[in-house]
């Protein structure tokens, strides 16, 4: 595939000088890659941007230093371990032959301050959508599963006529009302906690041992639900 270009600020739009004004962190950041190599790439994961949360205090030529030298894409948060270790767990498992390999539609990383993801995004996403496309076809006919509703609908509407396309709740804590509801139309509080039990310590100590960070309740949400949603995907 080729590398991620820089159209998006090279154009004399609005929307490229609001770029440019206003993000330090616009560039490509590539993700985990297959999760197992030499399995069929079954599914593609889709999310919406990389979010500029991973740069920290850093200044952009720290930030671009190190998205160098580390993969910090689907690699810094709660909800991006939650959404890997369900996938590892139930939707490709070890006995299984499949893999995933999780992308974003847009593919630089930006603030959502002011709305500026938000106002910028059908521009990104029509500026991006051909490495998708590109990526998308290294692969024999893969399931897309679009991680929240905004990316859900795009991919319905441009791949839906050629390839399968399912949906998962979006794993930011602005979402996590929709986790909520998903696990409680099927579940009761000691049900849901109940279904991740077996896994919970292993998960807890697959996450601490990649970045230090605790399993909190809204987490374990998120395990519950993608377990749920991953077998249905998976079972179909």
């Amino acid at each position: 595939m080729n590398p991620p270009c820089e159209r998006c600020v090279k154009g004399a739009s609005g929307v490229t000088a609001e770029i440019l004004a206003k993000e330090r962190y616009f560039w490509p950041l590539h993700g985990p890659g297959i999760s197992t190599p030499g399995k069929r790439v079954k599914y593609i994961l889709v999310a919406m941007e990389p979010s500029t949360r991973w740069a920290g205090a850093r200044s952009p030529a720290e930030a671009r230093a190190a998205s160098g030298s580390k993969v910090f894409n689907f690699n810094t948060q709660r909800g991006d371990f939650a959404l890997r270790y369900a996938a590892n767990t139930w939707l490709c498992p070890p006995e299984s032959n499949s893999s995933y390999v999780l992308t974003d539609f847009a593919r630089c990383s930006i603030s959502n301050d002011k709305k500026a993801a938000d106002r910028t995004r059908l521009y990104r996403y029509a500026t991006c959508q051909p490495y998708l496309e590109e990526e998308i076809a290294l692969f024999d006919r893969p399931t897309l599963i679009g991680i929240g509703q905004t990316v859900a609908k795009r991919l319905a509407t441009t791949f839906g006529n050629t390839y399968r396309v399912e949906s998962i709740v979006h794993y930011s804590t602005q979402a996590l009302w929709k986790v909520r509801r998903e696990l409680d139309s099927v579940f009761s509080r000691e049900t849901w906690q109940a279904s991740i039990e077996s896994v919970e310590a292993d998960f807890a100590a697959w996450m601490s041992a990649q970045v230090g960070l605790t399993v909190s309740d809204a987490t374990r949400r998120l395990l519950a639900a993608y377990r749920l949603r991953f077998l249905e995907i998976a079972g179909r």
